[in-house]
């Protein structure tokens, strides 16, 4: 039996699944557009994951980022996937856009050729500026065989997202001396596997835009 106490597995379920719809509804780009109760805390859980431009988009993203965090064999422990907190710390006090994209590349097409072809334009047409972005988080999944350290530095560096030595070693500071990390440029990348993508990548991004910035 490997759910010993049924109990707190039930109410850390609810706490998940609320935790979710409170990350929902405080990211939403549009009213609910789906006929529902009048009063907003009554809305179900299809409503709030309802309210984006792009809502399957957006939905896609967040569960790349949770693949990342819990991923079972994780490149290295210095990328996004062992440190969430870098996401947490990326976040101000001030108001911004949480900008979002999800794109498959072709079998065996290289990151470069994926971004010019696919990723930037959608970035573009989303009105998203990386360069005027506080942080962007690089979500990369990859089917069986591809998490090689060519490949996971290949996608880094396409993204700016790699750790120098210089960035490991004040990381490594910071921690001992209970502060957070910030990484020049703010950008971080994780990795998870996904056998259903064969030789494909899926590219999953979030930007922190500040309102000054936004299109």
């Amino acid at each position: 039996m490997n759910v010993a106490n049924p109990e707190a597995f039930r109410l850390n379920l609810e706490a998940l699944i609320d935790a979710m719809y409170g990350a929902f509804r405080q990211t939403r780009e549009t009213p609910s557009n789906v006929a529902g109760a009048d009063n907003e805390s009554d809305d179900t859980c299809f409503q709030v994951s309802s309210e984006y431009e792009r809502p399957r988009e957006f939905f896609q993203c967040m569960l790349d980022m949770i693949r990342i965090v819990f991923e079972p064999s994780p490149p290295g422990t210095m990328l996004l996937n062992a440190n969430p907190c870098f996401i947490f710390d990326a976040i101000r006090q001030s108001q911004f856009r949480l900008g979002y994209l999800s794109e498959i590349s072709e079998p065996e097409e290289r990151i470069g050729d994926f971004y010019d072809r696919m990723i930037k334009p959608k970035m573009d047409a989303c009105g998203y500026l990386p360069g005027a972005a506080s942080a962007m988080f690089v979500f990369a999944t990859l089917g069986k065989g591809q998490q090689k350290m060519a490949k996971v530095a290949e996608i880094s560096t396409q993204f700016m997202a790699g750790l120098s030595i210089n960035d490991a070693l004040q990381s490594l500071a910071d921690t001992i001396n209970g502060e957070a990390f910030e990484k020049p440029g703010g950008r971080y990348a994780g990795f998870s596997v996904d056998e259903a993508m064969g030789s494909r990548m899926r590219i999953s991004i979030w930007l922190f835009i500040p309102p000054a910035t936004c299109h």
